[in-house]
């Protein structure tokens, strides 16, 4: 059986958890199939799109250089010169299988449907909000919860920044918010229109998919009730490789190691968590790994204005020494704003009996009944956040036994190679009804 995973990056390039689950789901199928992998290498220089062929770890890998350009939302959801690049790679692959770990992130919104001309079974994976907000995780420019696009209505002023209906903000604001939807036709305005045709695109490839897979009830949740549905849908958690993990050992130290990694961006949290440690008592430090590289990173970080004594930035690290750097973490906090997609990183905590600080987010994990070293906070509330904090550095000095077997066994992290197997099954007979 020949694959094709669709990503919008991929490693070596980028390695963050979508690109990393995507590398581990081809590279457990291609022991048994021939996988491969398409995915877009943005260049700023490039005049055209051009499709090179290339292989990593082994797994062959077709990316479309390009100049991907996030400012221009017209080529970003929509490139006539990609979809011609990714035509060109199904008439000559001919795969049976087309399994989109990711469909937006500048991968032009009609892919799935190229896709499913080709004949090939279409699978689409879910791993954040994307679909229903061009931003992601459903918080608007002010990192406010975002209800849904409502036909693309909120999603004008927030990515645009202008009205949506009429000129006057006030009455835009009531119209776009309870008017009925009729009355604000597409052609209303280029950017609404935009909108309108990005969700239609998005609607358009989970109604003819074979399958589209959601990490957790509440992402299914939320793009049902933005009217975004498929025939065949099912909730299946991230698989992880959990070879790595097998001989965790922590290395010894004199106070409790906190541990962020993660976006150096607001979503995330780590502001919240700045605030709970400034009141936090006891032998602790800091660690703190991730990318001063994105837009706004360096800023939102300098504004911390961390204690140098005792919290250290170790930027980013190869994606191999995960579990080294784990060895060096006793409690790991996930502090995040928005609702969570079931980050890795967590999963990496569990896998290694890491004692896990959790904002209480409805997607943070998709099954609590087998996590045993883990506590939930309310989100944003730096003061409870304090206290879980307390509990996790006494908690964390207790001996976390074979945690891996445990995890693996209550079903709190999946292997990805029984990920695999089980999908097998659905890609030679289709999804079940």
């Amino acid at each position: 059986m020949k694959i094709l995973y669709v990503i919008h990056s991929f490693p070596p390039f980028h390695w963050r958890g979508t690109e990393v689950y995507a590398l581990e789901l081809a590279g457990a199928m291609a022991a048994s199939h021939e996988a491969h992998v398409f995915y877009l290498r943005d260049d700023p220089e490039a005049r055209a799109v051009t499709l090179e062929h290339d292989a990593f770890r082994d797994l062959p890998v077709h990316r479309a250089r390009m100049r991907i350009n996030p400012a221009d939302p017209e080529t970003y959801f929509f490139h006539a010169a990609q979809e011609g690049a990714f035509s060109e790679l199904l008439n000559s692959l001919r795969p049976d299988v087309v399994h989109f770990v990711y469909y937006t992130g500048g991968l032009s919104l009609k892919l799935p449907r190229l896709a499913g001309r080709s004949g090939a079974r279409v699978l689409l994976t879910v791993t954040d909000f994307s679909g229903l907000c061009p931003r992601g995780q459903l918080l608007d420019d002010e990192g406010v919860r975002c209800r849904g696009p409502r036909e693309g209505l909120r999603c004008v002023p927030c990515l645009f920044k202008q009205t949506a209906l009429t000129k006057q903000p006030w009455l835009d604001y009531l119209l776009r918010e309870y008017a009925p939807l009729k009355l604000a036709p597409a052609g209303s305005g280029r950017e609404l229109g935009l909108m309108r045709r990005r969700l239609d695109a998005v609607r358009a490839a989970f109604g003819q998919a074979e399958l589209v897979i959601y990490p957790n009830a509440n992402a299914m949740r939320l793009y049902h009730g933005s009217g975004v549905k498929a025939p065949r849908e099912r909730v299946m958690d991230y698989g992880i490789d959990t070879a790595p993990f097998r001989e965790h050992r922590k290395s010894a130290a004199a106070f409790a190691r906190i541990g962020f990694i993660g976006q150096l961006l607001p979503h995330k949290g780590l502001h919240v968590l700045a605030r709970a440690l400034s009141g936090l008592t006891g032998e602790w430090k800091l660690i703190i790994h991730g990318s001063l590289d994105d837009p706004g990173a360096r800023e939102y970080y300098e504004s911390l204005e961390l204690d140098p004594e005792r919290a250290e930035f170790r930027g980013t690290f190869p994606f191999e020494r995960m579990n080294r750097v784990l060895e060096g973490i006793d409690v790991l906090v996930a502090p995040s704003l928005w609702d969570e997609n079931c980050p890795l990183i967590v999963k990496y905590a569990l896998a290694t009996g890491t004692f896990a600080v959790l904002a209480d987010q409805p997607g943070m994990v998709a099954d609590r009944s087998g996590i045993r070293r883990a506590r939930f906070f309310k989100p944003g509330d730096a003061e409870a956040l304090r206290d879980a904090l307390k509990e996790a550095m006494e908690r964390s000095q207790a001996p976390a036994g074979p945690a891996l077997n445990e995890a693996l066994e209550s079903r709190a992290i999946i292997d990805i190679k029984d990920q695999a197997a089980e999908l097998e099954k659905i890609y030679k007979g289709g999804a079940e009804k």
